[in-house]
């Protein structure tokens, strides 16, 4: 029986002793997460500040990307324009070329008329 008696009081002494140090630890607790009113609501207020700024920014992230893909798009089309147009020059030069050809001997056919007129005088 006195083990019991002894064990008991052993076993109250620590439950006091822990429970002491709880309440004493959770005081201090307390003391360090205290928080001024104001600056805690500053705080938030920077927060808040700091999402809307984020938010902002992506806002103009996408636009930046919106205008980034209409951007490449355009430039594929014109790509595809510029090549048309390479083709288009291509060809009017090649009728240029041939009609050039066309004109000098035609000249030199009209050439050779007058020399004819003259041989023949006509």
């Amino acid at each position: 029986m006195r083990k019991w008696t002894l064990f008991l009081a052993v076993f109250l002494v620590i439950s006091v002793g822990l429970n002491a140090f709880c309440y004493a630890s959770l005081g201090k607790l307390r003391e360090t997460t205290d928080y001024d009113e104001e600056q805690y609501s500053q705080l938030v207020d920077e927060r808040n500040e700091a999402v809307s700024r984020h938010n902002e920014l992506v806002e103009k992230y996408n636009q930046l990307m919106e205008d980034y893909n209409e951007v490449t798009t355009m430039l594929v089309e014109l790509a595809e324009k510029n090549k048309q147009y390479q083709q288009v020059v291509a060809e009017y030069e090649q009728a240029f070329a041939q009609i050039k050809s066309e004109a000098e001997q035609a000249q030199s056919y009209q050439g050779l008329m007058n020399l004819l007129r003259l041989i023949l005088g006509w």
